[in-house]
Protein backbone atom coordinates (compact mmCIF):
# COMPACT_ATOMS: atom_id res chain seq x y z
CA UNK A 1 0.00 0.00 0.00
CA UNK A 2 1.16 3.52 -0.75
CA UNK A 3 2.46 5.22 2.40
CA UNK A 4 0.86 8.53 3.34
CA UNK A 5 1.36 10.51 6.51
CA UNK A 6 -1.75 11.65 8.37
CA UNK A 7 -0.56 15.23 7.86
CA UNK A 8 -0.53 14.73 4.08
CA UNK A 9 -3.97 13.11 4.09
CA UNK A 10 -5.42 15.92 6.19
CA UNK A 11 -3.99 18.47 3.74
CA UNK A 12 -5.57 16.58 0.85
CA UNK A 13 -8.94 16.49 2.60
CA UNK A 14 -8.78 20.21 3.40
CA UNK A 15 -8.29 20.87 -0.32
CA UNK A 16 -11.14 18.60 -1.40
CA UNK A 17 -13.76 19.14 1.33
CA UNK A 18 -15.59 22.03 2.92
CA UNK A 19 -14.94 22.79 6.61
CA UNK A 20 -17.99 20.88 7.90
CA UNK A 21 -17.20 17.75 5.90
CA UNK A 22 -13.54 17.96 6.84
CA UNK A 23 -14.46 18.12 10.53
CA UNK A 24 -16.83 15.17 10.06
CA UNK A 25 -14.00 13.15 8.50
CA UNK A 26 -11.79 13.74 11.54
CA UNK A 27 -14.64 12.72 13.83
CA UNK A 28 -15.28 9.50 11.88
CA UNK A 29 -11.57 8.69 11.98
CA UNK A 30 -11.69 9.01 15.78
CA UNK A 31 -14.91 7.00 16.13
CA UNK A 32 -13.59 4.25 13.85
CA UNK A 33 -10.39 3.89 15.87
CA UNK A 34 -12.35 3.78 19.12
CA UNK A 35 -14.73 1.12 17.80
CA UNK A 36 -11.82 -0.91 16.46
CA UNK A 37 -10.14 -0.81 19.86
CA UNK A 38 -13.37 -1.85 21.62
CA UNK A 39 -13.99 -4.75 19.23
CA UNK A 40 -10.35 -5.86 18.93
CA UNK A 41 -10.08 -4.74 15.31
CA UNK A 42 -7.37 -3.03 13.28
CA UNK A 43 -7.47 0.52 14.65
CA UNK A 44 -4.92 1.84 12.13
CA UNK A 45 -6.84 0.69 9.04
CA UNK A 46 -10.12 1.71 10.64
CA UNK A 47 -8.79 5.22 11.21
CA UNK A 48 -7.34 5.41 7.72
CA UNK A 49 -10.62 4.38 6.06
CA UNK A 50 -12.65 6.54 8.44
CA UNK A 51 -10.56 9.61 7.67
CA UNK A 52 -10.90 9.16 3.90
CA UNK A 53 -14.45 7.78 3.66
CA UNK A 54 -15.96 11.05 2.38
CA UNK A 55 -13.04 12.19 0.20
CA UNK A 56 -15.34 12.67 -2.82
CA UNK A 57 -18.44 13.80 -0.91
CA UNK A 58 -18.21 17.46 -1.93
CA UNK A 59 -17.52 16.80 -5.60
CA UNK A 60 -20.30 17.82 -7.99
CA UNK A 61 -22.74 14.99 -8.84
CA UNK A 62 -22.02 15.38 -12.57
CA UNK A 63 -18.31 14.78 -11.88
CA UNK A 64 -19.15 11.84 -9.62
CA UNK A 65 -21.28 10.25 -12.32
CA UNK A 66 -18.56 10.78 -14.93
CA UNK A 67 -15.89 9.40 -12.60
CA UNK A 68 -17.87 6.25 -11.80
CA UNK A 69 -18.80 5.57 -15.41
CA UNK A 70 -15.28 6.26 -16.66
CA UNK A 71 -14.01 3.59 -14.25
CA UNK A 72 -16.60 1.04 -15.35
CA UNK A 73 -19.10 1.23 -12.49
CA UNK A 74 -22.51 0.21 -13.89
CA UNK A 75 -25.13 2.71 -12.73
CA UNK A 76 -28.39 0.82 -12.34
CA UNK A 77 -31.65 2.75 -12.27
CA UNK A 78 -31.68 2.51 -8.45
CA UNK A 79 -28.20 4.00 -8.29
CA UNK A 80 -29.07 6.79 -10.74
CA UNK A 81 -31.97 7.82 -8.49
CA UNK A 82 -29.76 7.98 -5.37
CA UNK A 83 -26.93 10.44 -6.14
CA UNK A 84 -26.37 11.06 -2.40
CA UNK A 85 -24.58 7.68 -2.18
CA UNK A 86 -22.39 8.05 -5.29
CA UNK A 87 -19.51 9.49 -3.29
CA UNK A 88 -18.86 6.12 -1.64
CA UNK A 89 -18.10 4.47 -4.97
CA UNK A 90 -16.15 7.53 -6.15
CA UNK A 91 -14.15 7.56 -2.94
CA UNK A 92 -13.13 3.94 -3.28
CA UNK A 93 -12.17 4.46 -6.93
CA UNK A 94 -10.28 7.65 -6.08
CA UNK A 95 -8.27 5.91 -3.38
CA UNK A 96 -7.42 3.10 -5.77
CA UNK A 97 -6.68 5.02 -8.96
CA UNK A 98 -5.56 8.48 -7.81
CA UNK A 99 -3.90 7.66 -4.50
CA UNK A 100 -2.70 4.16 -5.44
CA UNK A 101 -4.19 2.57 -2.33
CA UNK A 102 -4.22 -1.20 -2.89
CA UNK A 103 -5.59 -2.47 0.44
CA UNK A 104 -8.80 -4.19 -0.71
CA UNK A 105 -10.43 -4.08 2.72
CA UNK A 106 -9.89 -0.33 3.10
CA UNK A 107 -11.27 0.17 -0.41
CA UNK A 108 -14.36 -1.89 0.47
CA UNK A 109 -14.85 -0.03 3.75
CA UNK A 110 -15.02 3.26 1.83
CA UNK A 111 -17.08 1.73 -0.99
CA UNK A 112 -19.81 0.38 1.31
CA UNK A 113 -19.92 3.03 4.03
CA UNK A 114 -23.23 4.40 2.69
CA UNK A 115 -25.05 1.28 1.49
CA UNK A 116 -23.65 -1.59 3.49
CA UNK A 117 -23.65 -5.01 1.88
CA UNK A 118 -24.18 -8.63 2.81
CA UNK A 119 -21.08 -10.29 4.23
CA UNK A 120 -19.33 -7.18 5.50
CA UNK A 121 -15.97 -7.55 7.21
CA UNK A 122 -15.41 -6.17 10.69
CA UNK A 123 -13.51 -3.20 9.23
CA UNK A 124 -16.40 -2.40 6.87
CA UNK A 125 -18.85 -2.58 9.76
CA UNK A 126 -16.70 -0.32 11.91
CA UNK A 127 -16.45 2.41 9.27
CA UNK A 128 -20.17 2.16 8.44
CA UNK A 129 -21.16 2.49 12.10
CA UNK A 130 -18.51 5.13 12.88
CA UNK A 131 -20.00 7.33 10.16
CA UNK A 132 -23.31 7.21 12.03
CA UNK A 133 -22.06 7.59 15.61
CA UNK A 134 -19.23 10.12 15.21
CA UNK A 135 -19.17 12.93 17.76
CA UNK A 136 -20.55 15.51 15.30
CA UNK A 137 -23.78 13.54 14.74
CA UNK A 138 -26.82 14.71 16.74
CA UNK A 139 -29.89 13.02 15.23
CA UNK A 140 -32.61 11.54 17.50
CA UNK A 141 -31.48 8.19 18.82
CA UNK A 142 -27.76 8.68 18.25
CA UNK A 143 -26.89 8.24 21.94
CA UNK A 144 -28.64 4.88 22.02
CA UNK A 145 -26.88 3.90 18.79
CA UNK A 146 -23.52 4.85 20.33
CA UNK A 147 -24.30 2.70 23.37
CA UNK A 148 -25.26 -0.27 21.20
CA UNK A 149 -22.20 0.14 18.96
CA UNK A 150 -19.89 -0.23 21.95
CA UNK A 151 -21.34 -3.70 22.64
CA UNK A 152 -22.42 -5.15 19.28
CA UNK A 153 -21.49 -4.16 15.73
CA UNK A 154 -24.19 -6.48 14.35
CA UNK A 155 -26.88 -4.77 16.44
CA UNK A 156 -25.57 -1.34 15.47
CA UNK A 157 -25.59 -2.35 11.79
CA UNK A 158 -29.22 -3.42 12.11
CA UNK A 159 -30.19 -0.08 13.66
CA UNK A 160 -28.26 1.92 11.06
CA UNK A 161 -29.74 -0.02 8.15
CA UNK A 162 -33.25 0.30 9.62
CA UNK A 163 -32.72 4.06 9.72
CA UNK A 164 -31.52 3.97 6.09
CA UNK A 165 -34.68 2.14 5.05
CA UNK A 166 -36.84 4.74 6.79
CA UNK A 167 -35.02 7.68 5.22
CA UNK A 168 -35.13 6.23 1.71
CA UNK A 169 -38.83 5.43 2.12
CA UNK A 170 -39.53 9.01 3.26
CA UNK A 171 -37.96 10.28 0.04
CA UNK A 172 -39.96 7.82 -2.04
CA UNK A 173 -36.79 6.37 -3.55
CA UNK A 174 -35.87 2.78 -4.37
CA UNK A 175 -33.31 1.03 -2.20
CA UNK A 176 -30.14 -0.13 -3.93
CA UNK A 177 -29.58 -3.88 -3.89
CA UNK A 178 -26.59 -3.71 -1.56
CA UNK A 179 -28.67 -2.06 1.17
CA UNK A 180 -31.62 -4.42 1.15
CA UNK A 181 -29.29 -7.44 1.04
CA UNK A 182 -27.45 -6.00 4.06
CA UNK A 183 -30.69 -5.25 5.89
CA UNK A 184 -31.98 -8.77 5.27
CA UNK A 185 -28.76 -10.28 6.61
CA UNK A 186 -28.69 -8.22 9.81
CA UNK A 187 -32.43 -8.56 10.41
CA UNK A 188 -32.06 -12.35 10.14
CA UNK A 189 -29.21 -12.27 12.66
CA UNK A 190 -31.37 -10.20 15.01
CA UNK A 191 -34.37 -12.49 14.60
CA UNK A 192 -32.31 -15.64 15.19
CA UNK A 193 -30.64 -14.04 18.23
CA UNK A 194 -34.04 -13.14 19.70
CA UNK A 195 -35.43 -16.68 19.49
CA UNK A 196 -36.05 -18.31 22.92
Amino acid sequence: MQIYTRHHLKQLLEERLGPKRYHHSLMVEQAAMELAALHHGDWYRAGFAGLLHDICRDDHPSWQQYYMESHGFPLSEEWRLNPQIWHSVCGSLYLQHDLNISDAEILRAVRYHTTGRAGMSQLEQIVFVADAVSEDRNFPGVEELRRVARHSLDEAMFLCLSHTLEEVAKRGLPLVRESWEAYNEYSRKKAIGAKP
